[in-house]
């Protein structure tokens, strides 16, 4: 499989680096924003293969994020994986109500996340 581009949005620092080093160490090419709109600016300018999206951001939520690209032809395709704090029943079903691909709760192995970026890309690409 060619090198994905995947867009990693997540205000903590520490995380959003720590993540994109490890998606990095496995072949993906990963780019970081830290605030909704600037994700939604990135996705605009180049489309990534996939989303791991943070909901608690500055500017624009990660609710706002996933609204915005799934209620869009041009980016609804987009694999998003949602990795959240908010791991409370109804934030989980608010997620899965707007269309997220996955609901992946902090704190998280970083095995699992890579296990479903590869998943999600797989299936992308067989559905191309």
């Amino acid at each position: 499989m060619p090198e994905a581009d995947i867009l990693v949005v997540e205000d903590e620092l520490p995380l959003a680096l720590m993540i994109q080093a490890n998606l990095a160490r496995h072949g993906y090419q990963a780019r970081c924003a830290n605030d909704g709109q600037q994700a939604l600016d990135m996705v605009a300018a180049q489309r990534p293969d996939l989303i791991v999206l943070d909901i608690m951001l500055p500017v624009l939520s990660g609710w706002e994020v996933l609204q915005h690209l799934k209620g869009s032809p041009e980016t609804e395709g987009i694999p998003v994986i949602v990795l959240t704090a908010l791991g409370e029943d109804r934030d989980i079903a608010k997620g899965w109500g707007l269309g997220t691909d996955c609901y992946l709760v902090k704190p998280f192995e970083v095995a699992d996340l890579l296990i479903l970026v590869e998943r999600f890309l797989r299936a992308t690409s067989a559905g191309r």
